[in-house]
């Protein structure tokens, strides 16, 4: 279980500096909240149109990063008028040692960068056909996604025509640094939850509607759930206007995989700020003095049988507890 939250922004929409600057504070916030989902590692990347994109991560729980220097230099360095949207995301590791920062999220497969709920049960053979850039298991979706866009930026159909291929639970959230105009979503079983601002032409998202409550104070009944097994590709047009849906391509067994090698047109600069979470820095920025605290983080829960930390998997509908006595493939097939 990790979390995946954040807001897209209609760039049509005039913000003073007072509105941007909570517009940073609430997505701290969210960021805090969405540390339920989990504490091993927490990570953002802004998307700005005509512009870099830039990402910061590290081994830390989200209220830690949403509390760091280096995450607020950034923030203030690149949020401004033209932020296409502000991606976060709250590891629960699996696969992949958090200690290792490349198998923390948000996870760089020139041109393609993105965060991932859920678990990919065959990574490994994917990574056979699609060689992806980290050992977490999610890394296999931005490599897959690289190598299908070939050497144009990714589409819509992109994900709707390849998606399949993913075995497991998944909700995504990707960009393509050859086109920083909007970013894409996906999911199949794992939740999306949506809270949208018209006025303020911000469209906000989280993993569930309590982490969007807590963290934004959305009130939970306006709030609307992305389909099963549906992408969707968010710009500001679909911010200030409708979100549009098309369905993923359903698995075909007998089809195989792919092992197209392409070379990727070469992407806008990405810059990955320091990950050190005590970074000295010498330009001004401009944290707010009031700061929500976080929450404490409840420990663990270990099943009295196999001895495994209880885990909580989004299946069928409904979030189910998941130890070493029951698979994810058990949940699946039942």
């Amino acid at each position: 279980m990790c979390g995946i939250l954040g807001v897209c922004l209609d760039i049509t929409t005039s913000r003073s500096a007072d509105d941007i600057l909570r517009l940073k504070t609430d997505f701290a916030d969210l960021l805090a909240a969405a540390e339920v989902r989990g504490t091993d590692a927490a990570g953002v990347y802004i998307v700005n149109k005509d512009s870099e994109i830039v990402y910061h991560k590290a081994p830390v729980a989200g209220s830690v990063l949403a509390d760091d220097d280096t995450f607020w230099k950034m923030l203030d360095d690149f949020v401004s008028e033209k932020t296409v949207a502000i991606i976060g995301h709250t590891r629960f590791a699996t696969h992949g040692d958090p200690a290792d920062n490349d198998n923390n999220h948000p996870i760089f497969d020139t041109p393609i960068i993105g965060v991932h709920n859920g678990m990919i049960r065959n990574h490994e053979r994917l990574n056979t056909r699609y060689r992806k850039a980290a050992e977490v298991d999610s890394a296999a979706i931005m490599s897959l996604l690289r190598v299908k866009s070939k050497n144009k930026p990714m589409t819509l159909s992109t994900l709707s025509n390849n998606l399949h291929q993913l075995e497991g639970p998944f909700a995504i959230a990707v960009a393509d640094t050859r086109k920083p105009d909007g970013i894409f979503m996906a999911r199949n079983t794992n939740p999306v939850k949506f809270f949208r601002e018209r006025d303020a032409g911000l469209l906000w998202f989280a993993s569930t509607s309590e982490i969007l409550n807590d963290g934004i104070g959305a009130p939970v009944d306006k709030t609307f759930s992305m389909p099963a097994d549906h992408c969707c590709r968010i710009d500001s047009k679909a911010v200030a206007g409708k979100l549009k849906y098309r369905s993923i391509k359903s698995s075909d067994p007998g089809s195989g995989l792919s092992a197209v090698a392409t070379t990727p047109r070469i992407p806008r600069e990405v810059r990955q700020y320091s990950t050190s979470t005590t970074a000295a820095l010498t330009d001004a920025w401009t944290k707010p003095v009031k700061k929500k605290k976080s929450k404490k983080i409840k420990q663990a829960k270990v099943c009295s049988k196999c001895n495994e930390i209880i885990n909580t998997v989004y299946m069928g509908g409904i979030e189910q507890d998941c130890c070493g006595c029951v698979s994810i493939s058990d949940m699946i097939s039942g």
